[in-house]
């Protein structure tokens, strides 16, 4: 994998040619602005590209002032949070470990955790 700034790029899965007819190698500086280029004349494809770009949110951990109500950085899509504590999965829903608030920024734990308890939450960003 070749990376050009902050971006990494799979010299297999994207092959773009100049106009002389040859390959363009991932580690050209130059290499970012022809893929932005590439893909800029094809607007669907752009567009899944920009709508995959930082949505995902893992391992964060969430801020809690009583260990039972837990708020994350950003919005959330419903259904999408994967809690952990202490490294185990959690499950989502009336009746299990916590269920998600409807503001889209935080979740309710059924049970207060100890303040020894490690929470991560993973999320997809509105």
């Amino acid at each position: 994998m070749a990376v050009v700034g902050k971006f990494g790029i799979l010299s297999e899965a994207v092959k773009i040619k100049k106009s002389d007819g040859s390959v363009v190698d991932p580690a050209e500086e130059t290499t970012l602005q022809l893929i932005l280029d590439a893909i800029s004349e094809n607007n669907d494809l752009l567009q899944q590209i920009l709508d995959k770009i930082n949505i995902w949110v893992n391992g964060e951990t969430p801020l809690t002032l009583d260990r039972l109500l837990y708020n994350t950085y950003y919005e959330f899509n419903t259904g999408t949070t994967k809690v952990y504590k202490n490294g185990i999965r959690q499950n989502e829903g009336i009746g299990n470990d916590y269920l998600e608030n409807i503001n889209h920024q935080s979740f309710t734990f059924s049970e207060e955790n100890l303040i020894t308890d490690v929470i991560l939450v993973d999320y997809i960003k509105v």
